[in-house]
């Protein structure tokens, strides 16, 4: 699907409350809400982790087709949408038996002139609605390579790396939950500036491999976190924040780092 680009897309059937996977193949095509790229983009729908965008001209969409019950409409200024997005944030996708790790750096609008264009061109076929009519993860080609290069419905996507600390915590996407938590960390958010810069610094240091607490903290990338639920070690500081930010909203678990 067009995340800001085209994409041609594959379908098959599944339940309507689970996050379709299919792939946008390259930078070019999975676009950026987020001013930069990377071969792990992830482009959700509106709707999921608090994605949304907002056609131009007073926000106007006019009415195309209808298409699996759905009303389709294309922004009326005929120009893709702006859209906000989870900038930086890494989910963990599971499929098929299988898990990658996605940054969400795009967005994949429904009202994006292309992606009506396809879907009321083929409106009786989902291979080509998919973003317009249901929850989907649009998949750079790194991680769709991971989950078996096809097309096909998650078993989870959660918030936070597979195998981190906030994966853990099996907050889905698209659930309440997550859209509440996640908000300070959208691309129009308090936070999405500093955490889009950490993302390249926590790449270059596996903070995870540092035991001591003082080699931690002396890792301008690393934190070093104390926790009654999670694991007390050393962890990057894009996820040490998010885990601050959860444990102070939700007042569930004691969650301090030396940041």
């Amino acid at each position: 699907m067009f995340c800001l680009f085209i994409t041609a897309l594959f379908f098959v059937a599944g339940t309507v409350s689970s996050t379709y996977i299919v792939t946008c193949h390259n930078d070019g095509e999975c676009g950026t809400v987020c001013g930069r790229y990377s071969s792990d983009i992830v482009a959700p729908t509106e709707g999921i982790f608090s994605t949304s965008c907002k056609c131009g001209n007073g926000g106007g969409v006019t009415y195309k087709c209808t298409a699996f019950g759905v009303q389709v409409s294309e922004c009326s200024d005929g120009i893709a949408p702006q859209c906000s997005t989870a900038c930086g944030q890494k989910i963990c996708i599971a499929k098929d038996g299988k898990k990658a790790t996605g940054t969400i750096l795009s967005a994949c609008p429904k009202h994006h002139p292309e992606n009506v264009k396809n879907c009321c061109s083929h409106s009786s076929s989902k291979d080509y609605c998919t973003c317009v009519v249901q929850d989907t993860l649009d998949l750079n080609w790194q991680p769709y390579q991971t989950l078996g290069n096809s097309n096909g419905y998650s078993s989870s996507a959660t918030w936070g790396a597979c195998s981190s600390q906030l994966e853990s915590l099996q907050i889905q996407i698209n659930s309440t939950r997550a859209s509440e938590l996640v908000k300070p960390f959208m691309k129009t958010g308090q936070w999405c500036k500093m955490f889009d810069s950490l993302t390249n610094e926590f790449n270059e240091v596996n903070c995870e491999n540092i035991i001591s607490e003082d080699d931690c903290n002396n890792e301008k990338q690393c934190t070093f976190c104390k926790s009654d639920k999670l694991k007390t070690k050393c962890y990057n500081n894009h996820e040490a924040s998010v885990l601050s930010h959860i444990a102070n909203v939700e007042d569930k678990m004691f969650f301090e780092c030396n940041m």
